[in-house]
């Protein structure tokens, strides 16, 4: 395992979208990464602008984790602008955690971009009970093809306290989430043992997402979310202010 559990910054690698580099501030491939208290800034790569994490041959786990106040903001790439995992698994720690203001400049996953990956935003690693998390934030993020906020191919994205805010796609797919042949889960975090928001506060919500760049006259499927081959399980979900030629939430 690789651990950044204190206030750490990886900025500015000085890559290009065309090199052929992964992950512009943090190329991780076939381990555990743990992010506590980090900011990933301004970084360029073709895939992960801001994080690479890979699984290469026959490694058994490759992990990576966002813990408590990790912020991945304003990187670029063409696959990824904020984060790219393939074969790989991404927890999220739902608590002062923001992916933010990142762009794939001409292919999918303004945010995130998975390929065969699982995301899981919520409580996990030791059990706790804590009612006064933050959320997690996935805000401003573009990409060209897709999945403004979040594009993911083949896996299970479980998605707890998330708020997807004004994230677009100039074409195609998903203002905030684009997932092709694989499962989609949203909504607050289960009671009991789990990381929660205060009640009262809309952690799990989409508002003023746009598919298409000049919504609604533009082509462009599921302001909010667009599936394709894939089951949706969404609760506990505030959706406003999202815009789509065909479909303004799904």
């Amino acid at each position: 395992s690789t651990l950044f559990p204190y206030t750490t910054l990886f900025r500015s690698n000085g890559g290009n979208l065309a090199s052929g580099v992964h992950g512009g501030g943090v190329d991780a491939t076939n381990l555990r990464l743990v992010l506590e208290e980090t900011t990933v800034l301004n970084n360029r790569a073709t895939r992960g602008g801001g994080i690479s994490m890979r699984r290469n041959g026959n490694a058994v786990s490759v992990i990576l984790e966002l813990q408590r106040n990790v912020s991945v903001l304003g990187n670029a790439a063409n696959y990824g602008g904020g984060i790219y995992a393939a074969h790989a698994s991404v927890r999220i720690r739902p608590d002062g955690t923001e992916i933010a203001a990142n762009v794939a400049a001409e292919g999918t996953g303004g945010g995130l971009h998975l390929e065969f990956s699982d995301l899981s935003v919520g409580s996990f690693g030791l059990p706790e009970t804590s009612n006064t998390a933050k959320g997690l934030v996935i805000r401003d993020n573009l990409t060209s093809y897709g999945g403004g906020g979040l594009f993911a191919e083949s896996g299970l994205i479980d998605l707890r306290e998330t708020a997807f805010l004004r994230n677009m796609t100039h074409a195609r797919s998903g203002g905030a989430i684009l997932i092709r042949r694989g499962q989609l889960q949203v909504g607050r975090d289960s009671s009991g043992l789990a990381v929660q928001c205060p009640a009262g506060v809309a952690c799990s919500r989409f508002e003023n997402n746009v598919a298409g760049f000049d919504c609604p006259r533009d082509d462009g499927d599921g302001g909010a979310i667009a599936l394709y081959d894939t089951r949706a399980f969404v609760q506990q979900t505030l959706f406003s202010g999202n815009c789509g030629a065909y479909g303004a939430v799904l």
